[in-house]
């Protein structure tokens, strides 16, 4: 049994801080400059075209890390920025990176909202060596969000996050009220909480075993890499939470179940609303399900309307 608790010991610190790095290279990302339609009802021409430029950039996070950004900018076509306009901040997974906001830029820019995407410490290209599950990250989107205050063509900022972008999301929210709208897709509600549901469901030990690997993980832990188990707490940073959310969790999550998220809901201190999907943890959300995530970001943050 003492083998089974020390494989599990071993499994989850390597998921945990060291999961697979995304690799990927800057073209990757697209073109610098592209042209995409306007949907926002006053085109920027007769044709409804809406120039967009990606603006790769490198922040010192405060936790001392490098971090690899891109921010992508609806402008007119003279070239000039259509400011000012509200901004939304993409989280991305534990395995994931910057590349994962692709999936949503074609939705939001043409609504004459700014993407902006960065790779966590530890995370794609950006430096570190290990992922903390919110305990760095929240770090790294407070720098994220303190760049963004300092560029006059920025408004509003809401952000999505999916996984341990959602949870961090939750984390960071709870410091800065301003923080205008979250889109949480598949948050846990905590850390702890989640490994226990591994250990006695999937590692099948025995309840009474499980406070002594806890008790191993979270030495480990904070040795290793400073991550304080206890601390990772999105449920009770929701309650400090006042704009307005939008959480999506899929039925069939078997490595966060859809439980966390109703959880979350029931503390929430703003408005919130939670949207159940047919979808595993990893799976490519339906286009039904973006549509929400757009209209809902779209509706709270009222985006400028391009010139």
């Amino acid at each position: 049994m003492f083998t089974k608790i020390r494989a599990f010991w071993d499994d989850a610190i390597t998921s945990v801080v060291r999961p697979p790095r995304l690799e990927y290279s800057l073209s990757d990302l697209g073109p610098e400059q592209l042209a995409i339609a306007s949907l926002t009802g006053e085109d920027q021409s007769a044709d409804g075209i809406v120039l967009v430029e990606r603006k790769d950039l490198s922040l010192r996070s405060r936790s001392g890390y490098d971090l690899a950004c891109s921010h992508f900018i609806p402008k007119r076509l003279d070239g000039s920025v259509a400011a000012p306009h509200a901004t939304v901040v993409y989280c991305h997974g534990n395995c994931g990176a910057r590349l994962d906001a692709l999936a949503i830029i074609d939705q939001l820019l043409p609504r004459g909202i700014s993407v902006f995407a960065f790779d966590f410490s530890g995370c794609g290209m950006s430096s570190g060596e290990f992922v903390t599950l919110g305990h760095n990250e929240k770090l790294d989107l407070a720098r994220v969000v303190e760049h963004l205050r300092e560029d006059e063509n920025v408004s509003l900022i809401g952000i999505w996050g999916r996984s341990m972008g959602a949870s961090t999301s939750l984390l960071y929210a709870a410091t800065d009220p301003s923080i205008a709208c979250l889109v949480l897709d598949s948050p846990f509600a905590s850390l702890r909480r989640l490994i226990k549901e591994i250990a006695r469901d999937e590692m099948k030990i025995p309840w009474f075993l499980i406070p002594a690997a806890l008790s191993m993980l979270r030495r480990s832990l904070r040795r290793k890499c400073g991550m304080v188990l206890d601390e990772l707490q999105p449920i009770e940073a929701a309650a400090k939470c006042f704009g307005p959310a939008l959480i999506i969790h899929g039925v069939d999550d078997d490595v966060i179940p859809h439980q966390h998220s109703d959880d979350i809901a029931t503390v929430y201190a703003g408005d919130v609303k939670v949207m159940k999907i047919d979808s595993d943890h990893n799976s490519e959300r339906p286009s039904f399900t973006n549509d929400a995530m757009v209209i809902f970001l779209t509706s709270v943050l009222r985006p400028d309307m391009v010139q």
